[in-house]
């Protein structure tokens, strides 16, 4: 479930004209004599607006446990984060507790690098001391609001978790078009995990990037996101049976309608049974949302699910789509 936070419109605090009209009047005749006020016209002052803040430091993503308490838990959507001196990132989740699906509490805190600027490459990987993670940062080279972020425990392959973080744009601060199209471009992480609850130490794992074109039609409300299929192998534990397939297959395609640019700052939308993967796989849930003051940039992600057959049987199989894109 997502985090629903309500913001406050903007608005502007504008000076009457009677009022701007008495402050030129005082101001002109040095004292408020007629004979000054007749010699000038009263100036016109442009009212002072109070600058709007359109963005809030956040993070929409995905915490995964596997094989705790049910085969698979998750909590994702908007999860909060905040950005401390010298880009330490404290990521959290702020998923309000359900009865059969209890709060995953992964709140730590890692070194960004240089937040705000590219990344020296397309990925940095390091162990954050203290905290038993290793943290993954994928950057198209291009994003300035918006980290893709990528987590698992060090010694814990079953925890794991997603998150664009980043400055999340507020939905309702802005005016959106009413008309036309926007392409969004960059990378993603791909993290392919096939588990079985019976069995769970044959549980594999296998990471990717890909790249992702995302396509936002103002008019009727969809954002189109296409998952390319040029996958990049980084790494991968179990001996996990996609390493085998056509690695073409990782591509998908999947597009949410009915945009609401008016709400939250995240979009979020739970189970698509039209959307498949190329895998074979059904969306499970996304969540997304746009970055930055001019929502320039874009970033969210998606998991599809489903059941396959297997070397080492029958098992579920996840494919997680963690992507930040920067408007073309």
């Amino acid at each position: 479930k997502m985090q629903s936070n309500t913001y406050i419109r903007p608005h502007s605090t504008l000076l009457t004209l009677a009022g701007l009209a008495l402050v030129g009047t005082l101001s002109a005749c040095g004292g408020g004599s007629s004979q000054a006020s007749a010699k000038s016209p009263v100036p016109f002052i442009d009212p002072v607006i109070p600058p709007v803040t359109t963005t809030q430091f956040d993070r929409i993503g995905l915490d995964v446990q596997l094989f705790s308490n049910t085969a698979f838990n998750s909590t994702g959507g908007q999860l909060g984060a905040t950005l401390g001196s010298g880009g330490n990132i404290t990521i959290k989740n702020l998923d309000q507790q359900l009865p059969d699906h209890p709060v995953l509490n992964y709140n730590f805190t890692f070194s960004s690098g240089s937040f705000g600027g590219p990344l020296k490459g397309n990925l940095v990987t390091f162990v954050q001391g203290g905290i038993d993670k290793e943290i993954n940062l994928l950057s198209s080279g291009t994003t300035k609001n918006v980290q893709n972020v990528f987590w698992r425990g060090q010694n814990d392959p079953t925890l794991f978790g997603f998150g664009a973080v980043g400055y999340a744009h507020k939905l309702n601060a802005k005016n959106w078009p009413i008309s036309g199209t926007g392409t969004f471009k960059g990378k993603a992480f791909q993290y392919i995990v096939d588990s079985n609850v019976a069995s769970p130490s044959d549980t594999t794992y296998a990471l990717y990037t890909s790249d992702v074109t995302a396509s936002v039609d103002y008019l009727v409300k969809t954002i189109s996101i296409a998952i390319a299929p040029n996958p990049t192998f980084l790494n991968s534990s179990g001996d996990p049976a996609v390493t085998t397939l056509d690695q073409s297959q990782l591509a998908a395609n999947y597009v949410l309608t009915d945009l609401n640019l008016s709400g939250d700052t995240a979009i979020q939308r739970i189970s698509d049974t039209q959307s498949k993967s190329g895998l074979g796989l059904f969306v499970k849930e996304d969540a997304l949302t746009f970055f930055g003051n001019n929502a320039e940039e874009l970033g969210g992600f998606v998991r599809y699910s489903g059941d396959v057959n297997t070397p080492k049987g029958v098992m579920t199989r996840d494919q997680f789509v963690s992507f930040s894109l920067v408007k073309q």
